[in-house]
């Protein structure tokens, strides 16, 4: 008998426990009518916006901005370049606006996203998965540790795909084409870039965080003179353009006196990380030469291999990312993979040469795609694209109206705050991240 009672008197408390984690589940997923409680509690304005965490005073802003010209300017290449474009065509409309988000609520993988008074929101309800593994939430990680005190409203989509989404303006790219790039006219649209996913981390290939390799990884490295003197490359050959990653097994894989070449395409169920050509980017970065290869359009894993302190060769790059044109001085352009090995010949007959390469490109990237560099260049591109909208942003409670993914128009949409959505974890649910277990790269 008393041990019935001892059994219920610590049913009690585990019972209270249980219905509070229940209630904060419910409390987690916000409702329209919660909208307003969420803007009201941090809003020191009418609009009813609220203030960015990491919001700071005009005259802070302003002189962060004027440092940010004086040190990461050479960042904004493709933003002015992209502003240009705008500005020659007419602008982005308020059609363009409604026809990239209604193909959005279609097809997915594009996080529908405002600015409004310096905050960041996220539209719900979420109907279709925002991207695929965690590219969606480490974007958006990075996005809200940006200041936009001074920067205008804006309407923008993220598009969180491999691939440009050619035919809607209000985009905004992970990467594009040199074509793209280069275009002067609406037949070819020229999209704003964002930096991608891996520029915060890149879980799935278990690479760290961008910041920790960019302080850490050329340090950890061998000295370059110490490095094994071949070209090396993983990769998947289901994921290349042409047959540049085929040709490039066929011709110097697997293993040979330049070269360490393998596929890490799985054939079974296993994780890319178990494969046994697998190498971690430690283990990569113990090489002198290692090989880019261009996948779906971009790879991701430039950025980090660039910091190895080793030579980076490979085909001319078609698809560029907001920081490539860091890489001009730097990379070895190739015509064949013969050419990638005579070229890794003649520099290995000026050494001195090849470590300058090397170095520099290591120190280029450590000087502007630190945490600051990345937050400059994101206020100074969501500044060019609100400059190259025609349309007078609503606040977030007035703009309700959209598409659904079944293309009915609805009332449904509302807005939550980025830094509400990422600290209470409402991003877990949206299918924004997947398992580790299908990862090919």
């Amino acid at each position: 008998m008393l041990s019935q009672r001892v059994s219920l008197l610590l049913c009690v408390p585990i019972a209270l426990i249980l219905l509070f984690i229940f209630s904060a589940h419910f409390d987690a997923v916000p409702t329209p009518s919660k909208l307003q409680w969420l803007s009201s509690t941090n809003s020191p304005e009418s609009s009813g916006s609220p203030t960015s965490s990491s919001s700071i005073g005009t005259a802070e802003a302003l002189e962060a901005a004027k440092s940010c010209r004086k040190h990461h300017s050479i960042l904004y290449k493709d933003v002015e370049r992209t502003e240009k474009y705008w500005s020659r065509v007419g602008g982005m409309t308020i059609d363009d606006l409604h026809l990239t988000r209604d193909i959005c609520a279609r097809d997915g993988n594009c996080p529908v996203m405002k600015l409004y008074n310096s905050a960041l929101y996220i539209r719900f309800p979420l109907e279709k998965p925002l991207a695929f593994q965690s590219r969606a939430h480490a974007m958006l990680l990075t996005l809200a540790q940006a200041d936009f005190t001074l920067t205008p409203n804006a309407d923008f989509v993220i598009n969180t795909q491999d691939g440009v989404r050619v035919n809607e303006p209000c985009f905004l790219e992970m990467d594009k084409h040199i074509d793209e790039a280069s275009s002067t006219s609406r037949s070819t649209l020229n999209h704003f870039l964002l930096p991608d996913f891996t520029s915060y981390d890149w879980y799935e290939v278990r690479f760290p965080p961008f910041s920790t390799a960019l302080r850490s990884l050329s340090s950890t490295a061998p000295p370059f003179s110490e490095k094994t003197p071949k070209l090396f490359w993983r990769g998947a050959t289901s994921l290349q353009q042409s047959t540049q990653r085929t040709d490039l097994l066929a011709q110097l894989g697997p293993q040979s006196t330049i070269a360490d070449v393998a596929s890490t395409e799985r054939n079974d169920t296993s994780r890319v990380v178990e494969q046994p050509d697998y190498k971690t980017l430690s283990e990569m970065c113990a090489y002198k030469y290692i090989i880019y290869t261009e996948g779906i359009t971009y790879s991701g894993r430039l950025k980090y291999t660039s910091l190895c302190n080793s030579i980076q060769i490979g085909h001319p790059i078609t698809f560029i990312e907001f920081w490539s044109h860091l890489l001009e001085s730097y990379y070895i352009s190739v015509d064949s993979w013969p050419d990638a090995v005579k070229k890794m010949q003649t520099l290995e007959s000026n050494p001195e040469r090849a470590e300058a390469l090397a170095a520099g490109l290591v120190d280029k990237l450590r000087e502007q795609l630190t945490p600051r560099g990345i937050s400059c260049y994101i206020q100074r591109v969501m500044e060019g694209y609100a400059k190259s909208q025609r349309w007078e942003v609503l606040a977030p409670e007035e703009d309700v109206r959209g598409k659904n993914a079944g293309g009915e128009e609805v009332e449904d949409f509302y807005w939550v705050p980025v830094q509400h959505f990422l600290t209470r974890g409402l991003w877990a649910g949206t299918g924004s991240m997947m398992g580790v277990g299908n990862v090919t790269w």
